[in-house]
């Protein structure tokens, strides 16, 4: 699941202080040296570092609160009906032939048929471990994942009734390519062979994945957000930005000083709720650099569900020869292609 806690803002005017890109605008109105070190300490732990591959396992649960599934169930089903009623009225004021009347039924039946596996999907759906391999190129600005569902697809068809039909929508394998401004990529492993393209969301993921890395995202050092305070304990450094536009949104940061200044915490809040937290512990040297090996990300979203996801990383590898490179980011030879990229 992504966050839409940046909301893709292109990052602004910028200035590079280090190896840190933090806005103009807070780089002159901050007067303390000290947050400037730590972010530059925090930015520098990758800088040099050409690729990176991780391989983990992801599992991710979804808790949905008391009775929302009986209450969604009811309002798409009133507005499935609703619709059908003002179909209705439209072929009775053309003489109500039978035969469309007929087909309205029909397509209305399917319709209310389509609600209770769309649950049925969300329910089986609400735990699910993967295998992923990320690749990042960290010149080219590109990322590469490749997930592995791990679930017994046979067992949960036959366990919950579900057509064979289904199993696309349930099977999460598959490949997602974010190569710098271009579309989104989605390869699909369950449907031949077709890829698509989505909307570019290269800022967001690439943040999320330095994240995860242990880096704070670069939009936060932006003009889009202001440093609000800082305070330091013993083994801590905390920052507190906030959203120059909202005013009410604001991010905490918790940085370890003796791991490079790592993230080891970060709070997104609209005002006073938590919206989201993340996570990251286990911390272990790969060539010279301090990366974590578990993190977990809470999410109360808008809608009415709680999401945790956890990830346990098996292997980091750094500066690895990228066999292909131009081709481990694009859509393969031979493949169908649906443009999805202009859908908002």
């Amino acid at each position: 699941m992504n966050s839409s806690r940046f909301r893709g803002r292109p990052y602004g005017s910028a200035t590079l202080i280090g190896s840190v890109l933090i806005s103009q605008a807070w780089a002159a109105s901050s007067s303390d040296l000290r947050a400037k070190e730590a972010l530059d300490s925090n930015q520098k732990a990758l800088a040099g570092v050409r690729t990176i591959v991780v391989h983990e396992i992801l599992r991710e649960h979804l808790t949905y609160d008391d009775g929302w599934r009986e209450k969604s169930r009811l309002e798409q089903t009133h507005a499935v009906l609703k619709f059908r009623d003002r179909r209705i009225d439209v072929e009775a004021d053309k003489g109500a032939n039978p035969s469309r009347l007929a087909e309205i039924e029909s397509q209305v039946a399917r319709q209310l048929e389509a609600i209770d596996d769309r649950q049925m999907l969300e329910q089986v759906n609400a735990d699910i471990t993967i295998r992923r391999t990320t690749t990042i190129d960290m010149v080219g600005r590109r990322i590469r994942q490749d997930d592995a569902d791990q679930r017994d697809m046979q067992t949960l068809v036959r366990k919950h009734g579900l057509a064979e039909s289904q199993r696309q929508s349930l099977d999460k394998t598959g490949t997602t390519i974010m190569n710098g401004g271009k579309p989104e990529i989605r390869l699909h492993a369950n449907v031949g062979r077709l890829a698509t393209t989505r909307p570019n969301q290269s800022t967001l993921r690439w943040d999320t994945e330095m994240l995860k890395l242990g880096g704070i995202p670069q939009q936060v050092l932006t003009d889009a957000f202001e440093l609000q305070s800082q305070s330091e304990a013993s083994d801590s450094f905390h920052l507190i930005f906030r959203d120059r536009a909202t005013k009410s949104t604001r991010i905490e940061f918790s940085l370890a000083p003796r791991l490079g200044y790592a993230v080891t915490r970060m709070a997104f809040y609209d005002g006073e709720k938590l919206i989201e937290e993340f996570l990251s512990s286990d911390f272990r040297q790969v060539d010279g650099t301090f990366i974590p090996f578990k993190t977990k990300t809470v999410m109360n979203t808008p809608s009415p569900k709680f999401y945790v996801a956890e990830r346990e990383v098996k292997e980091v590898i750094l500066d690895r020869p990228l066999n292909d490179a131009d081709g481990l980011f694009s859509i393969p030879q031979g493949y169908a292609v649906q443009d999805l990229s202009q859908t908002r």
